[in-house]
């Protein structure tokens, strides 16, 4: 290969990597000037030496198959690059596409009991959606129409006066929205309403006055208005209930449990020992029992009645001596002669027979 070959060569690879970035190419899309030139050349030298044009057409063939070598590897090339245009192109279409296709999710059916895509509602389920919520409506009943939106019917307007407190109302009538006396930092009191709805109204609220004999507020009691309670209601027998001198509490300083067998009345105690809280045979039973008698009082502190009696109805005397009204009158109508002349053993008998008298 002679050196103008060589030059020819490189000379054409150089132009033909600038313009397609490959090897040597066919003669027929060389550059211009570059084949005048290599043209050129190869006349002077098959005009000079008959064997280097045998040379040259050598390397011209050799041009020709490293083209077509090249040409082929420029058309594999390209052919790969389409392949992985191809492969890119599928891969991001089918990652924007799915990608979409996850984002939009699948088309909102109504009726498939699922509230999806710009459905409002389906079926019963509305969407944790109330009157209230949706705006315009102070509330009322919320429903699903068949094509899952929002059937409003049954809504309350929003309006001052209805008795329903809105979003955008303080209060509405006797609609305070949970708001209290206390909430709002009082003791005690009745909220009010301002007449457009826009505020509440704090005249009725008052602050707790301990010391005032009147339970305000969060106040437990207050001096002797106690609520009601007592020392039993407080789970002790018996004593005097008072309130502490901060109205928080109960003083029970004064209660105390009860005890049976210490002579004292305490609690739901009728009697202790000796201590029968004032009470005679007459008291407990006055159509039987006369005046006085044996009362008494057992170990569990209540009353014994073996001692009590009918008096005098229980023993002969003078006419109408018994001294138990009701029984006297019984037995005076049943016979007269016991109120007339004497209270014999017929009538001892008759009033304990057909009157009730307790003779023992």
């Amino acid at each position: 290969m002679t050196q103008h070959t060589i030059q020819k060569c490189f000379l054409s690879l150089g132009v033909l990597a600038l313009s397609l970035g490959t090897g040597c190419a066919d003669d027929g899309v060389t550059e211009p000037g570059a084949d005048d030139t290599a043209t050129g050349t190869d006349t002077d030298t098959d005009t000079e030496t008959g064997s280097e044009d045998e040379v040259g057409t050598t390397e011209s063939g050799e041009d020709t198959e490293t083209d077509g070598t090249e040409t082929t590897g420029t058309t594999e090339e390209t052919t790969g690059t389409t392949e992985e245009t191809g492969e890119e192109t599928g891969e991001e279409t089918g990652e924007e596409t799915g990608e979409e296709t996850g984002e939009t999710g699948l088309m909102a059916v109504c009726g498939d009991g699922m509230v999806e895509g710009d459905e409002d509602c389906e079926g019963e389920d509305l969407n944790m959606a109330t009157c209230a919520t949706i705006g315009g409506f102070d509330g009322g009943e919320l429903a699903c129409a068949d094509d899952c939106s929002f059937v409003t019917d049954a809504c309350i307007p929003a309006e001052c006066g209805n008795g329903l407190a809105g979003l955008e109302e303080a209060c509405d009538g006797v609609d305070f929205g949970g708001e209290t006396c206390e909430s709002q930092g009082f003791g005690f009191g009745e909220l009010g309403c301002a007449d457009d709805c826009s505020a509440l109204v704090l005249e009725g609220c008052f602050d707790a006055e301990c010391g005032n004999d009147v339970t305000e507020g969060d106040e437990v009691c207050d001096g002797a208005d106690l609520g009601g309670e007592t020392c039993v209601s407080q789970g002790f027998s018996a004593g005097e209930l008072g309130c502490a001198d901060d109205c928080g509490g109960f003083d029970t300083d004064g209660c105390f449990d009860q005890v049976c067998g210490n002579d004292v009345v305490e609690g739901d105690e009728v009697c202790d020992g000796a201590d029968l809280d004032g009470q005679s045979c007459a008291d407990i039973d006055p159509d039987v029992f006369a005046p006085g008698g044996g009362l008494a009082c057992d170990d569990a502190c209540a009353l014994d009645l073996s001692g009590c009696n009918s008096g005098t109805c229980c023993s002969s005397g003078g006419a109408g001596s018994c001294d138990v009204p009701t029984i006297l009158a019984c037995v005076c109508g049943l016979d007269a002669f016991c109120c007339n002349n004497s209270w014999d053993n017929i009538c001892l008998n008759e009033a304990i027979d057909d009157c009730g008298a307790q003779c023992n």
